[in-house]
């Protein structure tokens, strides 16, 4: 495992289980925009707008995927390993405190 991803792994949610897989809460339903995505918690009604990258992130949860899988999937050539390790696991740290994505 590459040493980005076990800094990833580290810096995880504390119910991240290594080997787990993360995915879409069921009551978030998301739409395409011009420039990303628009997130809909069902629950609470509240809209959340992604960027290219956050919508990138959020179709790649749509197949359940281990985080180092999802890093993989994400890597593109422009992008620092280290540096795409810090933004996927800010915006999972954050969309599970939203209730927006769950580790199953």
């Amino acid at each position: 495992m590459a040493r980005a991803q076990q800094e990833a792994l580290a810096m995880t949610p504390a119910t991240h289980v290594p080997g787990s897989r993360i995915a879409q809460a069921r009551h978030v339903a998301s739409s395409p925009i011009p420039d990303g995505t628009v997130l809909v918690d069902a629950r609470t009604g509240r809209r959340i707008r992604l960027d290219h990258f956050g919508s990138r992130l959020w179709q790649a949860l749509s197949g359940e995927l281990t985080l180092p899988s999802l890093m993989t999937a994400l890597r593109d050539e422009g992008t620092p390993a280290e540096r795409l390790a810090e933004d996927v696991t800010r915006l999972l740290a954050r969309w599970q405190r939203q209730g927006l994505v769950h580790w199953c």
